[in-house]
């Protein structure tokens, strides 16, 4: 018989209370255990002490952006992988 996989941790950020809402509200019943955080100094500190998996962050957030936070995250863990999202066309 076949054991089931745990899902893995995933970390929200994004300085739009409704954006992170609306990723726990949708990833939670299919098993993940989501963190959220407002900006990326947030995030990088609960990553540090959380074993975080996937990080889907926004592009644009005070204090410290996606892209920093993306160079953060990869020199604490390079395992964790990161996903980029933006609401900007260009």
């Amino acid at each position: 018989m076949e054991s089931a996989r745990e899902a893995p941790n995933v970390m929200v950020v994004d300085d739009e209370l409704g954006f992170r809402d609306l990723m726990k509200f949708e990833l939670t019943p299919r098993g993940y255990k989501i963190i959220t955080a407002a900006d990326g100094e947030e995030a990088l500190a609960k990553a540090r002490s959380a074993n975080v998996s996937v990080v889907i962050s926004d592009m644009t957030m005070p204090k410290l952006g996606g892209l920093d936070l993306l160079a953060a995250l990869k020199a604490c863990d390079p395992a964790i992988e990161v996903i980029i999202v933006t609401g900007f066309a260009t």
